[in-house]
């Protein structure tokens, strides 16, 4: 039961509203925790299952995550050089906000690749 509700369209659509609640409140509340919405949204977006999943889907899934961690860890390694560099004023100090451009970074090439792959 549980498990069947996990992998529902539902899930999609909770990962969708946390999604647009949680952009603004990240960046309009500083406080600790400000963030989670936003995190749990792009979590919950990237595990629900489409309405065909099969290999080809999975492998899309996994791979793109891949890529995407390591994009955002270059990603990460760039904002800590111009950072100490003065170039730029912020920095991505917390782990929180490295995941969620990774699965950020993953939801956008796993659908591209997706339904690019299909035509």
């Amino acid at each position: 039961m549980f498990t069947s509700i996990l992998t529902s369209h539902f899930i999609k659509y909770l990962g969708i509203f946390l999604t647009i609640i949680g952009t603004p409140i990240l960046f309009l509340d500083r406080s600790h925790g400000s963030e989670l919405p936003l995190l749990l949204g792009l979590f919950f977006i990237f595990i629900s299952r489409e309405k065909v999943e099969d290999e080809r889907s999975y492998t899309i899934r996994v791979s793109s995550l891949t890529i995407a961690f390591l994009v955002g860890y270059v990603i990460e390694q760039l904002t800590s050089y111009f950072f100490d560099k003065g170039f730029i004023s912020w920095h991505l100090t917390e782990i929180k906000h490295f995941i969620i451009i990774v699965f950020g970074l993953a939801i956008i090439l796993f659908y591209a690749r997706l339904y690019a792959d299909k035509e």
